[in-house]
């Protein structure tokens, strides 16, 4: 089984209205991190970034300013990702992210 372990971050707390900035994620290889094996992609979410988000992550506007915007950058991750089990920490709110 093929697995990855995958995290988000986003401009806020409501997948409703959120979007996303970062996704970063890993492969396990036999249970444990791959290191050589990782994804990480900065978003453009075309929107600015609201400070109090900014405070948690440390994503400012201008650290995404020349990113992809999500349709890209979801394509990617999707290669990245394939069939693979997804794994994550609250993982209900990236998906929703996600979709």
């Amino acid at each position: 089984m093929r697995e990855i372990v995958f995290d988000t971050e986003t401009t806020g707390l409501d997948p409703a209205h959120a979007r996303l900035l970062q996704i970063g994620a890993i492969r396990l290889a036999a249970g444990h991190p791959d290191e050589a094996n990782t994804f990480e992609l900065k978003v453009n979410p075309g929107t600015p970034i609201p400070p109090a988000s900014s405070a948690i992550h440390g994503l400012r506007d201008a650290d995404v300013a020349d990113a992809p915007a999500f349709p890209a950058a979801y394509a990617a991750f999707q290669a990245y990702a394939g069939d693979a089990v997804l794994i994550g920490h609250n993982i209900g709110f990236d998906l929703a992210i996600l979709a």
